[in-house]
């Protein structure tokens, strides 16, 4: 009876351990900065589960902190008649943007306007 018990014990930490397993491929999702593709043989991530859905969060506030830049850059754009010729030029005007979360820096495109978050240089 007690061989029963240490049996059905064992089978469901197996069961929700195997359950928690967090092995993704080693995969970076393509809209984080510093992505890669998927190696051979595996599959890209998915928004499905615990760890899908901490990423999808993860990048949504990502966006969400970028955006107070790209108003910036489109009033910019909306008095000037042009986009910032570079990034000091746009700071300089709003030196709020100054701030950008820990471990980011800004990225900015000024033929396009487009500014988004990438890694620090350290």
């Amino acid at each position: 009876m007690r061989g029963l018990g240490v049996l059905g014990v064992m089978l469901a930490w197996v069961l929700i351990a195997g359950g928690c397993g967090g092995d993704d491929g080693g995969t970076i999702d393509a809209g984080e900065p510093g992505a890669k593709k998927p190696g051979p043989g595996k599959k890209p991530r998915n928004e499905t589960g615990y760890f899908g859905t901490l990423r999808k969060g993860l990048r949504q506030a990502r966006e969400m902190r970028i955006e107070p830049a790209r108003q910036c850059i489109r009033t910019f754009h909306a008095t000037r008649g042009r986009y910032p010729n570079d990034l000091a030029e746009l700071l300089k005007e709003y030196p709020a943007l100054r701030k950008t979360p820990e471990g980011l820096a800004y990225k900015y495109d000024p033929k396009t306007g487009d500014i988004q978050f990438v890694p620090a240089e350290q």
